[in-house]
């Protein structure tokens, strides 16, 4: 897939069979689950923080594209007046000859969604055309049309960026609520960045 809008590429994963539904079990995913925790520790930069969720969520929630989108113009809380959301980091089996198209396409999606919700930062999973412009080909044309978007919101505390999941078939209930939970993890980690290059300040 190619770069383009200034976002990180994350690389894409090997195709292989396709991957069991996650059952939060307190076995190997549990186990997933808290490294990831552990790892958020070492992430520097909300660049790499990005990165580590798109690289390492696959495996807890198998996804078909997954993106990080950062907010416009908003303040240090929660607010539903974003003007635009920008392609922050990237993940997934997008063809590459529509990446151009796709990716605005992504954009005005969520800053449609955010909008149309009052930037309401509980998860939301919804299906294709809900909240797309359903005279865009882009909105007919896409494959994977169950989404689930997380605000990247840290008990109040919005982070100005949001976590976008699409696939083809549809979340079940405990992956929804496994998300939420790493959601609320990277968001913490983000709000404890000082600044780009700056290690996370200390945590609770």
């Amino acid at each position: 897939m190619t770069a383009g809008l200034g976002e990180t590429q994350v690389p894409r994963q090997a195709a292989g069979p396709s991957r069991p539904e996650f059952v939060f079990d307190g076995s190997g995913g549990a186990a997933h689950l808290i490294r990831i925790e552990g790892e958020l520790r070492r992430c520097a930069t909300r660049g790499a923080l990005w990165r580590h969720l798109l690289v390492e969520s696959i495996a807890l929630l198998p996804y078909d594209q997954a993106l990080v989108l950062q907010a416009r113009d908003t303040g240090p809380h929660r607010t539903a007046h974003a003007t635009g959301w920008v392609v922050a980091a990237v993940a997934g089996s997008v063809d590459a000859n529509r990446d151009a198209l796709m990716l605005p396409w992504y954009e005005k999606l969520v800053r449609r969604l955010w909008h149309e919700t009052s930037g309401d930062p509980r998860p939301m999973q919804f299906e294709l055309p809900d909240h797309a412009d359903r005279s865009d080909p882009c909105t007919r044309d896409a494959a994977a049309r169950h989404l689930l978007w997380l605000p990247l919101d840290d008990e109040g505390h919005f982070t100005g960026a949001g976590w976008l999941l699409a696939r083809c078939t549809a979340w079940n209930p405990g992956q929804v609520k496994l998300a939420a939970r790493l959601a609320g993890a990277y968001a913490h980690g983000a709000n404890g960045i000082a600044g780009p290059g700056k290690p996370p300040k200390a945590w609770g």
